[in-house]
């Protein structure tokens, strides 16, 4: 919707890296508050963050590389353009899960309580980090008659080149709009969807933490409840269908929460059996 948060001149910032990287922070302010409520050492807690942070923006560019590697075969340098969209947070997981406990192993953190930690405050990332999807036009919705409904103005170069938004040159791309419209048909606000429903994910996550219960298995319930809510959110957006009319994620999505199911079953029969 805004992809340059302020501009001036020949000078402007884009909005996702910005809002991404804001994200991130609120993120790891959160830890550090819990992380400090634990009686940890919110210095060693701080370096963990920091090197699964990286391995969040890694491995989600991975993975949307690996489903959209036709994008990028002509121009290799566009991989490394954290200003433009690209990331898959399943990727980001599954990189961020495996670092965190590495790195906590090292730093002598305790690996559970930390990995608690993290799916607690993950879903407040989210909640800020769909609003760069929504100012840049990428994870966008499938057209839509609703009233809340939202277009996407075109974005045009010094040129006149047409640039954006994504959804604008999808549209294009499919027939269903013309180049010299001045915005979009009107589309579901995926990234509004997805902000709210992380929102009340990280209200639930907040509560289990506080509450003391599923200590040790935050990190199992978190992505089932993004799992869950993913799945059902994918039906708003505009994807291609990969199998059985799912898209890739819902698959994914499902894969997940049934992965999740099980160790949470096995894990609640040990405990009871002990």
């Amino acid at each position: 919707m805004y992809p340059y948060m302020i501009m001036y001149g020949g000078w402007s910032i884009p909005a996702y890296p910005l809002i991404y990287g804001v994200a991130i922070a609120c993120a790891g302010i959160a830890l550090l508050v819990m992380a400090f409520r634990e009686r940890l050492d919110v210095c060693r807690v701080a370096h963990v963050f920091l090197f699964a942070s990286l391995a969040i923006i890694v491995g989600g560019r991975m993975a949307y590389l690996l489903q959209h590697s036709d994008r990028f075969a002509s121009e290799v340098v566009t991989v490394f353009d954290l200003s433009s969209p690209g990331q898959v947070l399943y990727g980001g997981l599954l990189l961020c899960i495996p670092t965190v406990a590495l790195v906590s192993r090292w730093l002598s953190l305790p690996v559970a309580r930390m990995a608690d930690l993290f799916a607690v405050a993950a879903p407040l990332g989210l909640v800020i980090g769909r609003w760069a999807c929504f100012c840049r036009g990428c994870c966008y919705g499938k057209v839509t008659n609703l009233p809340w409904a939202i277009q996407y103005p075109k974005h045009v170069d010094v040129a006149g080149t047409l640039v954006g938004p994504p959804v604008f040159i999808s549209q294009v791309k499919q027939g269903v709009l013309l180049k010299t419209a001045d915005c979009t048909l009107s589309v579901h606000p995926a990234p509004v969807y997805a902000s709210i429903v992380s929102l009340f994910v990280f209200c639930i996550m907040l509560w289990f933490w506080r509450s003391g219960r599923f200590q040790g298995r935050l990190v199992i319930i978190y992505p089932m409840l993004y799992a869950l809510s993913r799945f059902a959110l994918d039906f708003t957006r505009e994807y291609k269908m990969a199998f059985w009319g799912f898209t890739i994620s819902q698959v994914v999505s499902i894969l997940v929460f049934v992965a999740g199911l099980t160790i949470m079953l096995r894990t609640s029969a040990t405990a009871r059996e002990v």
